[in-house]
């Protein structure tokens, strides 16, 4: 019984992950095959989002081959989302403790960086910053993972506007 409602606890908890939001971009046309890379992940839900991240690239039809890796030839573009702040344990700790029912607010900041590679020289960086406030709990949206998805869509379409990828 003990172990029946500790598995229902942690997974109600853990049930509260962040999944990012579909891209509000669309390629019109494909660019040449490229390698996209992530700096290594240091935790379990880092290399999660990594993999959420590389899906929703695929997605948006941008590119017609994706190559995991940095690539000494041809184009590679550089992501990263290290940096800025989350919640902190005080919060997550006042959240769990109130099962998410009372709101603790927060300040948050997320940060992405692109660099883009042609044959090992970088062409460009591109660095866009989103933060504010939100609270842990059930009832209010996350808007982190919103910002984290409205960064990768500037991103892309910078991308496209700076035309320094040819296309496909």
């Amino acid at each position: 019984m003990i172990r029946t409602t500790l598995l229902a606890a942690v997974l109600l908890l853990g049930g509260c992950g962040t999944a990012l939001k579909p891209l509000d971009y669309k390629a019109e046309r494909a660019y040449v095959p490229m390698s996209v890379t992530m700096p290594s992940p240091t935790s379990r839900f880092e290399q999660q989002t990594q993999r959420e991240v590389i899906q929703l690239l695929r997605d948006t039809g941008a590119f017609s081959f994706m190559d995991g890796g940095f690539s000494k030839t041809g184009y590679s573009l550089l992501v990263d989302q290290r940096g800025g702040k989350g919640a902190g344990a005080l919060p997550a700790i006042l959240g769990a403790l109130t099962l998410l029912t009372v709101p603790v607010p927060y300040t948050y900041e997320r940060q992405l960086h692109g660099s883009l590679y042609k044959d090992g020289h970088l062409l460009k960086t591109y660095a866009y910053k989103r933060g504010g406030w939100t609270a842990t709990t059930w009832y209010i949206p996350m808007t982190e993972p919103r910002s984290e998805s409205e960064m990768l869509s500037d991103l892309m379409r910078d991308l496209d506007h700076d035309r320094l990828i040819p296309y496909q």
